[in-house]
């Protein structure tokens, strides 16, 4: 069995936090950040469509995870992606792992 495509893992990831935007539910998005997943994405057209399936007339082409959060007035989670935003980001591959929080 192949391990897993790192692309299909982060696209899985963005849904799922996009998703998780409605609840105050943090983990998602904390895992697609993980992953390597910026508070920067946009939805595209074709993604917004697929959501749209599970989740009728929520999702809209360029909406990001803060966008999301404030369409639902979810203060936990666009905090958590603001936060993200604004702190450094460490890119794989030099040492550093670090706690910080």
């Amino acid at each position: 069995i192949a391990p897993p495509d790192p692309r299909q893992q982060l696209q899985q990831a963005w849904f799922e936090a996009c998703k998780a935007c409605q609840h105050s539910d943090l983990e998602p998005v904390r895992h697609f950040f993980n992953l390597g997943g910026t508070p920067s994405r946009r939805l595209l057209g074709s993604e917004a469509r697929e959501l749209c399936r599970q989740m009728p007339d929520c999702f809209s082409e360029g909406e990001t995870l803060a966008n999301l959060a404030l369409k639902w007035d979810n203060i936990t989670v666009l905090t958590f992606v603001l936060d993200a935003a604004e702190a450094p980001v460490e890119r794989s591959g030099g040492g550093g792992g670090g706690g910080g929080g």
